[in-house]
């Protein structure tokens, strides 16, 4: 049986209020004593053991397994607070981390996988749908929110921003499209004073083919480089006259004249 010094920590732990210090002196304490196995301090609250050093509180099913509402304590002082099945976490919990990054969501057999919300050390915050995550190479269908309040809200793999969504900046500019390894490769993109373009994107700029439509009503449309007209392109005015021709660096390679526009 459990001393009342052990029954108070174990419950402190439950509760979140023992630092990181005393969780690791509590699993010494308790390895010290040879409590390798499962203990009963009250009716369906048990302390387990494993041979890698994780610590579980909490209720059991017949055979022991962790089932039902418990704390799991790893060897880092990581903690899972919540419901187990089977002896493994399932069901609604919260996941801290030593180092600050928090989980509060749905596990399925040890893993996050459904619906949650992950706080990272910096503050973003992730909400949305984790798949069998480790919560570091994130995938599914989620919302990021920085610090500074931009928005992602889209696809994941692997942590990244892979397949379709949209950003928006609080300075005011937007992406929406395909992003492949955090960056639009092809999207519509907007700016904070008005204007618009539709097309590729390198490096996110527009790059590739395009249409741009400036907010004076002017267009242009072909190829671009590093956010700007360069190559073969067409740009339209606002009373429909147009110049078709080469584009470097954002401007025609000779001027509009009759014949042209």
């Amino acid at each position: 049986m459990m001393d009342e010094s052990e029954k108070k920590y174990l419950q402190d732990i439950r509760d979140g209020l023992v630092d990181d210090a005393e969780i690791a002196d509590l699993i010494k304490h308790i390895l010290s004593e040879g409590k390798n196995v499962a203990l009963t301090s009250d009716v369906n609250e048990n302390v387990i053991i494993s041979p890698d050093g994780m610590t579980y509180q909490g209720d059991t099913d017949d055979s022991s397994k962790p089932s039902g509402q418990g704390v799991l304590i790893f060897p880092n002082g990581d903690r899972i607070v919540g419901e187990f099945k089977d002896g493994f976490a399932h069901g609604s919990v919260k996941y801290l981390f030593t180092t600050g990054r928090i989980y509060n969501g749905v596990f399925q057999n040890g893993k996050p996988h459904g619906k949650g919300v992950l706080i990272l050390e910096n503050g973003a915050r992730y909400e949305g749908s984790f798949t069998n995550s480790n919560l570091i190479d994130l995938d599914g269908s989620m919302i990021l929110t920085s610090p500074n309040g931009d928005r992602y809200e889209g696809e994941f793999k692997d942590g990244e921003l892979n397949g379709r969504g949209r950003v928006t900046f609080l300075s005011g500019w937007t992406y929406e499209g395909e992003f492949k390894d955090n960056m639009p490769i092809k999207a519509n993109m907007k700016t904070p004073t008005g204007d618009r373009y539709e097309g590729e994107f390198k490096d996110i700029k527009p790059h590739g083919q395009g249409l741009m439509i400036f907010r004076d009503g002017r267009k242009y449309e072909g190829e671009f480089k590093g956010g700007l007209a360069h190559g073969q392109g067409v740009m339209t005015l606002r009373d429909g006259r147009k110049y078709e021709g080469k584009f470097k660096d954002g401007a025609p390679l000779q001027e509009y004249n009759a014949e042209k526009l």
